[in-house]
């Protein structure tokens, strides 16, 4: 990342109502390997995939940490280990992609 996110406060918004879902408190950041991630969640890596379509054309970091609000209500009560994203996969844990609402 060109400019560390770690400890600062980030909104999570909606990417369909741009309301504010949340914020999160970001405690890490890492950089994600796409391919391993279509292969793994979709079982492929082809293109014409949406959802690897998705994937692909985001960027290339991940932040994740503590979630408070309306979101972090909802994901307290689900799994908070898999990675999530704005446009995504929002509601499936505490994990975001960086840059994405």
């Amino acid at each position: 990342m060109k400019r560390s996110l770690l400890g600062t406060d980030v909104a999570l918004v909606s990417g369909e109502t741009a309301e504010i879902m949340g914020t999160m408190k970001v405690s890490e950041s890492y950089k994600i390997d796409k391919q391993l991630e279509c292969k793994s969640i979709f079982t492929t890596n082809d293109a014409e995939h949406p959802g690897v379509k998705m994937v692909m054309e985001q960027k290339e970091w991940n932040i994740a940490g503590p979630v408070k609000g309306s979101l972090g209500e909802l994901l307290s009560r689900r799994s908070s280990k898999a990675p999530i994203n704005g446009r995504r996969r929002v509601g499936r844990s505490s994990r975001r992609r960086a840059g994405k609402p």
